[in-house]
């Protein structure tokens, strides 16, 4: 299709693949994403991020030599890592440092992450935001827990079942029908509750609102825990996870008047580095990109 079509630009997200058949064919190429899936592409080989895990699926030499040999039929050059596979004429980070397990080793811009950011900061806030998308409100214990929660609560549930929903409406917790801005969840807001997602923790970090995560896989925790290390959040693991276990962590760091202020603290210097509007600075990386292909 690349070909056919005469197409000059390859804008890639998560796709190893199309990058390498772009490369390939000489044609530019373009690659974004938040840090933990969007390794530095001139890393010899991919680190183990996670201390859980001690040991590797598959042999990387192996994968390499593979990934090589099917390379050179089309005419390229060998690469020197499997993390080349994500190479590209101009890659884009959109995170923030303290959310990338690569911060140290990169070449390459950040940009600010794919969320809404708020216009305020928090400060007045009475209630418990609920943001939970997949697989969380599965667990019998994380819905108890929420249903029983003494604190204001609002949530915006994507995929629940209605027995949950109903159950959550009649517990007193609002559930709302459509995404909540960051604006009114910055407002209305003293604690947030998510799995760790990263736009969900970078709205948090941006509003200065302190967070307590249900991480449900491996990117989810490495972003919970890194929140956690900057003070702003609680991460509750798996194996903590019954209902009293919940409710209580919930209640303590909705009580934690330090974890607010460090959370308020934390936005402030968030939105000094990125050093303005999201939009406009989004446009600025971009501008060579467009005047490579203009030229």
């Amino acid at each position: 299709m690349i070909a056919s079509r005469k197409i000059s630009l390859v804008l890639a997200e998560y796709a190893p693949l199309a990058l390498l058949a772009a490369r390939s064919l000489g044609v530019r190429t373009l690659t974004t994403g938040q840090g933990f899936g969007l390794p530095p592409w001139h890393l010899s080989e991919f680190p183990l991020l996670s201390p859980e895990h001690t040991s590797r699926l598959h042999d990387e030499a192996i994968l390499l030599e593979n990934v090589n040999k099917v390379a050179a039929s089309h005419g390229m050059a060998p690469l020197g890592g499997l993390p080349e596979v994500y190479r590209a004429d101009t890659t884009l980070i959109r995170s923030v440092p303290i959310l990338d397990p690569y911060s140290g080793k990169r070449r390459d811009r950040y940009v600010p992450p794919v969320t809404n950011i708020s216009t305020n900061l928090a400060s007045a806030g009475t209630e418990v935001f609920v943001y939970f998308s997949t697989r969380e409100l599965g667990d019998p214990a994380v819905v108890d827990a929420l249903a029983r929660l003494p604190l204001p609560r609002r949530g915006y549930l994507p995929n629940v079942t209605p027995q949950v929903a109903a159950k959550l409406a009649a517990s007193g917790m609002i559930v709302e029908s459509a995404p909540v801005s960051a604006t009114d969840i910055t407002r209305r807001s003293r604690l947030t509750l998510n799995a760790g997602q990263h736009g969900t923790l970078s709205l948090g970090l941006f509003a200065g609102v302190p967070q307590v995560c249900l991480p449900q896989q491996a990117e989810q925790r490495w972003n919970a825990n890194a929140a956690a290390g900057q003070g702003v959040a609680r991460v509750i693991r798996h194996d903590e996870r019954s209902s009293d276990a919940i409710i209580a962590a919930i209640c303590e760091a909705y009580d934690d008047d330090a974890m607010f202020a460090r959370a308020g603290d934390l936005a402030r210097q968030l939105r000094a580095e990125m050093g303005g509007d999201p939009d406009a600075i989004l446009a600025h990386a971009l501008r060579p990109v467009a005047e490579a292909l203009l030229a």
